[in-house]
């Protein structure tokens, strides 16, 4: 014997209604409970509705292999959650979005639950011309600007191999981005000179005096370059004995970051020959951009 207990029956769609009728009128279900309110999710009603559909489909089967007397179904499904087909989520094509007085038109459909309609982020921020970002250390979104702190100034700054510290807007241009200072790599700052070829290392010193809990900045690796990627290695003071994070740069690409300091007097930042695809080739120019303390 198959059992269901059908929660809110008038509130399933005619077609489903009409497949339980069916089914109860062809002896299959032999008991069919009307209840008030109990609780069902999707999940549990699309379950039900499966088992009701392959029960049809063996009973055709029945019907054409006159063969197979004397089988049965004994299924019992109880359901204890709430479903109410009113407040089952939807995407409505109907509704049009409309921005301080600019109509954009039915460019995306919302998902409608429970009367409100729900856009995705990052659409919606695009629209109104926010910046949104994805934090994946923190997995959160970030909408509007992000707080740069306190931005690292030439004294707190010392360089170590083939970098400096500037405010020449030329000198901080990268792939067409810039900034108002930075800290920029490249091997004619040092005494390397511009002709060395290969097994130029690049470091720098900043130094928050454990008075912040974060550094962050954006870094960028110029595009036209013979290297591929380049790692960025963070350490908690010029020992190099706690790595502090490691970051990874492509070419022609900026990668923003921020970074955990709680304590730390002062940061070396280094750039190995050897942490570059191709190994030993050697970056035109690297820049971080606006770095700060927070």
């Amino acid at each position: 014997m198959c059992k269901f207990i059908i929660i809110r029956y008038k509130l399933f769609k005619p077609t489903f209604r009409a497949l339980l009728i069916h089914l109860f009128n062809m002896g299959i279900i032999k008991q069919m409970y009307i209840c008030g309110v109990m609780h069902m999710d999707i999940k549990k009603a699309i379950l039900i509705t499966l088992i009701c559909f392959g029960i049809m489909g063996f009973i055709s089967s029945a019907q054409e292999e006159k063969t197979s007397p004397g089988i049965s179904a004994d299924i019992d499904v109880v359901s204890e959650l709430n479903w109410d087909m009113e407040t089952v989520p939807k995407v409505s094509e109907d509704i049009g979005i409309v921005i301080e007085g600019q109509d954009f038109g039915k460019v995306i459909s919302p998902i409608v639950y429970e009367g409100r309609a729900y856009l995705p982020v990052r659409f919606l921020a695009e629209l109104l011309g926010t910046a949104v970002f994805w934090n994946e250390d923190e997995k959160t979104i970030e909408l509007g600007e992000k707080n740069k702190g306190i931005g690292v100034n030439v004294y707190e700054y010392e360089d170590r191999f083939n970098s400096e510290y500037t405010t020449d807007e030329d000198i901080l241009n990268i792939n067409g981005e810039k900034g108002e200072y930075g800290i920029v790599f490249r091997k004619d700052f040092g005494d390397s000179g511009s002709d060395s070829v290969g097994y130029i290392n690049y470091a720098a010193i900043v130094r928050p005096y454990g008075a912040y809990q974060k550094f962050g900045g954006s870094i960028h690796l110029e595009n036209d370059t013979n290297a591929d990627e380049v790692l960025f290695k963070f350490y908690e003071n010029y020992a190099r004995e706690t790595l502090i994070k490691e970051i990874r740069v492509r070419r022609g690409e900026r990668v923003d970051f921020e970074i955990d300091i709680p304590g730390v007097q002062s940061i070396y930042i280094y750039q190995r020959s050897e942490d570059r695809i191709e190994k030993y080739s050697d970056p035109v120019k690297m820049v971080i951009i606006e770095p700060y303390f927070k």
